[in-house]
């Protein structure tokens, strides 16, 4: 998607509202994976535009971190930008429910375990944080 369109999308929404986003992850790969086509489509819910600096926990404090990221001017809460790369990122919070995953590789459906067990990708658990980024490139899909 680019970037105004997934703006539009997300701003569409009311804050805070619960939000069905497909889009694609980049698995780590170990040196045996790196000539191959591996690829993670991610479809799970979460919400967009959430600010809690209001929490008497979070003042002062910026929730989540922005490591090395600035928010993109009148898109605050929506839309951050690497300042290495200059990068535009959607900043989503996670649910309680589970994001599903589909694996290919070279274009051929598979799973983590098959390619786990290739030596192809890392067997590491994503961990659980309140919020993350997607590339706006990688985004399929908002709604």
């Amino acid at each position: 998607m680019e970037l105004q369109e997934v703006i539009e999308k997300a701003k569409d929404k009311r804050k805070g509202a619960f939000v069905c986003i497909e889009y694609y992850a980049n698995p780590y790969t170990f040196a045996a994976g790196r000539d191959k086509n591996i690829v993670k489509k991610c479809k799970g819910v979460y919400r967009l535009g959430i600010n809690y600096s209001h929490l008497k926990a979070n003042v002062n404090k910026e929730t989540g971190g922005l490591n090395g990221k600035v928010w993109k001017d009148g898109d605050v809460n929506y839309i951050l930008q690497s300042e290495k790369t200059g990068e535009y990122m959607l900043r989503v919070y996670t649910t309680h429910t589970v994001t599903r995953s589909e694996w290919t590789i070279n274009g051929e459906k598979t799973t983590k375990a098959e390619l786990v067990e290739q030596k192809l990708v890392s067997d590491r658990k994503s961990s659980q944080t309140a919020c993350f980024d997607i590339k706006i490139s990688n985004i399929i899909a908002i709604g």
